[in-house]
């Protein structure tokens, strides 16, 4: 329009209007659930929520909002002659409404209309095939031995491959929109009707439960059923879990003895009803609610056994690092595609492989790798160009320094370090530099705000990608610096597939020699996948070590403020996350303006977060050296591959021919 852009919000329910000159968002409405396709035309505004099955028509000038229902899931809706056009998904249909009187006509079409544009007086439509020509089969995945997980209880985090398999079976109030690409890091209502705005300053939300969802038992869910949830996950004991939830009111008390969390989430039976109180506002909460440890938990006891399932498949058979097999759940019926549809393999068995996987591939022992070995992963997608998907991780794997340790309290010697490693040299030592994309910052590119940056490179440019190391500019930093001689000791832990952390933290240590210092390497024992070990202990003064952080969150501040804030940094504490022990006032006053306008103003907190990664890549805490990609490698046998960055492949949307 000519007051700018109007774009939606599905994670929020927002229609938002953007202007077009300064790229900010000038006016924000609540639209209703899952808002994804929009069009502007007849003087107003629509947009499909798909959740709702509704198309809205909001008039700019007065404000008001109108539902026309139209059925199916509507995910495109375009203006023109007159006429609103909505593709109206699994209805099969396309529908023309008048604008005048909201009626609307449909139009056959057959399977599932996705999109559509007006052309002149054409409607142009695109269709996907029929679903029901490509459901059943039995999906076979392969996984080596060490990465099968151990429980498929959510309470014992076992790995992605657990939490790929837990969205299948089990839901809570909200999930991440089961669709492939970036889109898929939004969040959808779940077993939840609606996503809720939180009120009392931010420290408030209340869901209420979509009616007749069953457990494969056949218990009804119910909103108490939340709250056990939560309540077993603060009993487990795993600091990794446990801290997501200490925001809710009454969570301080939990023990792994017991966990009453009846003042911070209060449930209505009758109403269906579920209210979480927290004692501060959290721009992320929505986001924790996405965890597989906040699923819905039926009253009985149930050890580390598989919980029952609501969604569409269930555990039909579990044997600890050996095999995982998913069945069809008879309780199960589809009430959010885009939360959780209804899956095409009827099973879906997961296997250690302990010979060799892509034998495995060939020979038809198996329909898809999950993890290829890394080191095979080129002469793989030379050979199996079609069949091999590799996709970004939201991640970034990195050497902190710390900032108040000589010789990294120096600003000088942070960034030499930055100028002189080779990070091409790195990603080739991980096995492949496919699977390593060379960074000179913290965030990674799966996230809002993410814009490509890079000072310590050979010839910087406005691309922001890193070429080639500086070696010259580092040796002029570190004899400015008057800190040649100290002696560094770099920490590492254990190798594991694709983090050869010796043969790179020789490297590393090579390179310090270089620049005069007197360099030596220690592998850390006691590192474990919930902590950090001995780097992480800042009352022994560790002076630089491997990195790795991923995702919680699809957000920025799930990167910068568990890990570079002032508040972040715990002084004598063995599990610092903060090892770089930076403190910038400044910067985290950055941080908190960012996080209060990532609901209200998206656009505006992702050019904030931008400039502040921009400043940490210049204030150098880290050494980033690259961002990881994973890595699925299909059968012939095998199609419709969709990338989740979260759940890294949606297995239930992969066609078993």
């Amino acid at each position: 329009s000519r007051q700018g852009m109007w774009v939606t919000s599905t994670s929020t329910g927002q229609l938002l209007l953007v202007d077009a000159g300064s790229g900010t968002v000038t006016q924000s409405v609540p639209i209703g659930n899952g808002p994804q396709g929009v069009a502007v035309g007849g003087g107003a505004v629509w947009v499909a929520n798909t959740p709702d099955g509704t198309v809205s028509r909001f008039d700019p000038g007065t404000g008001r909002i109108r539902k026309i229902a139209v059925g199916g899931s509507p995910t495109g809706v375009a203006y023109g002659d007159g006429e609103v056009w909505v593709a109206a998904g699994r209805s099969g249909n396309v529908l023309r409404i008048d604008p005048s009187s909201g009626s609307a006509q449909p139009v056959v079409v057959g399977n599932e209309p996705t999109g559509v544009a007006i052309v002149g007086k054409d409607a142009w439509v695109t269709v996907l095939p029929g679903s029901v020509s490509h459901r059943g089969g039995t999906l076979r995945l392969a996984l080596p031995a060490d990465a099968v997980p151990y429980s498929p209880d959510p309470t014992q985090f076992a790995g992605i491959p657990q939490w790929q398999l837990l969205s299948l079976t089990n839901d809570g109030l909200v999930t991440y929109r089961r669709t492939g690409g970036l889109a898929g890091a939004e969040l959808v209502p779940d077993l939840a009707t609606g996503i809720p705005q939180p009120t009392d300053g931010g420290r408030t939300y209340t869901f209420r439960l979509r009616d007749g969802i069953r457990y494969s038992n056949g218990a009804l869910a119910q909103p108490q059923d939340i709250r056990r949830g939560i309540e077993r996950t603060m009993r487990s004991g795993n600091p990794y879990l446990t801290n997501q939830y200490t925001g809710i009111v009454g969570s301080e008390h939990c023990s792994h003895r017991a966990c009453d969390l009846h003042r911070g989430i209060a449930v209505d039976r009758e109403a269906g009803t579920v209210t979480l109180h927290l004692t501060q506002p959290d721009p992320n909460f929505l986001y924790k609610l996405a965890f597989a440890m906040a699923s819905a938990v039926p009253p009985g006891k149930f050890g580390d056994k598989a919980l029952p399932a609501t969604g569409p498949y269930m555990t039909a058979s579990f044997r600890p690092n050996r095999s995982w097999t998913l069945v069809r759940n008879p309780r199960f019926h589809e009430w959010s595609r885009e939360a959780q549809p209804a899956g095409f393999p009827d099973r879906i068995v997961l296997k250690a492989t302990r010979s060799n996987q892509v034998a495995a591939l060939e020979h038809g022992a198996a329909d898809a790798l999950l993890a290829p070995p890394v080191v095979g992963v080129d002469a793989l997608a030379r050979r199996y160009a079609s069949q091999v998907h590799i996709d970004p991780a939201g991640a970034t794997f990195a050497l902190v320094v710390n900032t108040r340790v000589a010789p990294f309290d120096r600003l000088a010697v942070r960034q030499a370090l930055n100028y002189a490693i080779d990070r091409n040299r790195i990603a080739r030592l991980t096995g492949s530099s496919l699977t390593a994309q060379p960074t000179c910052q913290v965030l990674a590119p799966t996230l809002p705000g993410y814009r490509p940056y890079c000072p310590y490179t050979l010839d910087p440019s406005p691309s922001g990608s890193w070429t080639a190391p500086d070696f010259a500019k580092a040796e002029r930093l570190v004899s400015g610096s008057g800190t040649r001689g100290t002696k560094v000791t770099l920490l590492v832990p254990p190798p594991s597939p694709g983090a050869p952390t010796l043969q790179i933290g020789r490297y590393v240590v090579s390179v310090l020699d270089r620049l005069g210092y007197q360099a030596s390497l220690k592998v850390i024992t006691n590192a474990a996948s919930a902590g950090v070990g001995d780097l992480g202990d800042s009352s022994k003064r560790p002076q630089i070590g491997w990195f790795t952080w991923f995702q919680d969150q699809p957000t920025p501040s799930n990167f910068i403020e568990p890990l570079l804030t002032c508040r972040s940094f715990v002084p004598r504490s063995q599990d610092n996350l903060n090892v770089a022990e930076f403190c910038s006032r400044r910067i985290d006053a950055q941080v908190a303006h960012a996080a209060t306008l990532q609901a209200r103003d998206p656009a505006a907190a992702g050019e904030l977060w931008s400039q502040i990664d921009h400043e940490l890549v210049d204030r150098a805490p880290w050494v980033p050296l690259y961002n990881p990609r994973t890595v699925t490698v299909l059968g012939q046998r095998v199609g419709n591959y969709k990338y989740h960055p979260f759940w890294n492949v949606l297995l239930d949307q992969l066609w078993v021919r």
